[in-house]
């Protein structure tokens, strides 16, 4: 029995924009497209059929990119972890491990600064050791008491946990948008001689697309 196990290279080997650095750079354009008003879009070296299926959305009259801006601000606008990975060091790294691995390090982060002074969820999480919590709720405040109906101008670790766990919802919504909307449209994918000569019986996908599917199983 042959198993072919597959991750996130299997894309990649494939010709497939699935860093994260590709989908930070499909955020950027997309925010630039919603809030350009005349302006040249600066297309961040983005994957060319990305661009070209973005353009061919904003013209579909049905159902473009404008008729879902609604949708696009809600998970892209005021979004810490957007925030955070466009503007921190992250964003030059090369995999999606990364990533992951710096959602959890802010999550603990403030673990740690509860622990370390004593604090319950319900405390004031006003002062943080992380520099990017900090300044997106100093900056979010006013829209976070008016959200959470406090009459006080603070934020507790609670309100803080469940913002941030909002947010992550929005940016797996918005990353599974680009894989089927866009990823998954590309018409040209790499097919591997290797891969095609291979007698697989069974597939065991990390993959965060259908590539295999896709290019293999009618073969």
């Amino acid at each position: 029995m042959n198993i072919l196990v597959i991750g996130n290279g299997f894309d990649l080997a494939h010709g497939l924009p699935t860093k994260y650095r590709d989908f930070l750079k499909f955020v950027e354009v997309i925010r630039q497209v919603l809030n350009a008003k005349g302006k040249e879009i600066d297309w961040k070296d983005i994957h060319l059929e990305i661009k070209e299926l973005i353009k061919i959305n904003m013209k579909n009259v049905r159902n473009n990119i404008f008729s879902q801006e609604q949708i696009w601000r809600e998970l892209l606008e005021e979004n810490f972890w957007i925030e955070y990975f466009l503007q921190c060091p992250m964003y030059q790294k090369e995999n999606w491990i990364d990533f992951e691995s710096e959602i959890s390090n802010v999550i603990q982060s403030t673990d740690f600064d509860m622990k370390n002074n004593n604090l319950k969820l319900d405390d004031d999480a006003s002062i943080v050791s992380n520099f990017y919590l900090e300044k997106f709720f100093h900056k979010r405040l006013p829209a976070a008491v008016l959200d959470f109906g406090e009459d006080t101008q603070v934020i507790t670790f609670r309100e803080m946990r469940d913002v941030l766990y909002q947010d992550l919802n929005k940016l797996t919504r918005a990353f599974e948008i680009y894989l089927c909307e866009y990823v998954g449209k590309i018409q040209s994918v790499k097919i591997s001689k290797e891969i095609k000569s291979l007698r697989i019986d069974h597939v065991l996908s990390f993959n965060y697309s259908h590539t295999y599917q896709k290019l293999y199983d009618k073969l």
